[in-house]
């Protein structure tokens, strides 16, 4: 089930950046002009306007990674940080599933609320940062910034089982257990963070740490 969610985060950005009426010209969010972006909002583009899945421009521009005086400006002129699009994400997981994080700092500035769920996967952004990256500084910063370490998804996933099965090593894991993630929890199928590692064959460091925690 999680990689048929990892499947479904993957988007071609197609759709991203065909913006619907209010905003002429979607694709300067993409291009990154940042001057063309400010002229087209001073002459007072609709700066939450949706697309047809429901990404706004701010989503747009942090999907495509511009550069985040863009996602500044975009703030400033009154961008929502906390809209969600028809997923029922929102900027801040898009951010932080491809490990933005000058852009997640920005969003979390701008009041991006972190633990925020992901409609039908109950997904935070903590968890789409371990979906994909898995970088230390990412999952650092949004556990400095508050992020739930003992979250459940509608499967009973935890960010430590969801490290252990993919992580590439054993540094996010042990990151997360000092912060205070219980590697004691099951999901609601019963099974443990360690029979998630027990699946990361490629790194048994992982599963051999959280042997060790037991003794």
């Amino acid at each position: 089930m999680f990689n048929n969610r990892k499947q479904s985060y993957q988007t071609t950005g197609a759709e991203e950046v065909t913006l619907q009426q209010g905003l002429t010209a979607p694709s300067l969010y993409v291009d990154g002009d940042y001057r063309k972006i400010e002229q087209f909002l001073l002459s007072g583009a609709y700066v939450n306007t949706r697309s047809g899945s429901g990404k706004t421009p701010l989503m747009v521009a942090v999907r495509n990674n511009c550069d985040p005086e863009i996602v500044k400006l975009l703030l400033k002129s009154g961008a929502d940080p906390n809209l969600r699009d028809s997923k029922g994400r929102t900027a801040l997981m898009y951010a932080a599933g491809h490990s933005y994080m000058t852009t997640i700092n920005l969003l979390l500035q701008a009041g991006s609320k972190i633990d925020e769920e992901e409609e039908h996967t109950g997904l935070t952004s903590l968890m789409f940062s371990l979906i994909k990256q898995r970088e230390i500084q990412v999952v650092t910063g949004l556990i400095d910034a508050g992020a739930d370490v003992n979250h459940r998804d509608i499967i009973g996933e935890t960010p430590l089982m969801m490290a252990a099965r993919y992580a590439t090593g054993s540094l996010v894991v042990e990151m997360l257990v000092k912060s205070g993630a219980d590697p004691t929890a099951v999901n609601n199928a019963g099974s443990s963070v360690l029979s998630y590692a027990w699946e990361n064959t490629a790194h048994p460091e992982v599963a051999s740490y959280l042997v060790r925690l037991d003794k």
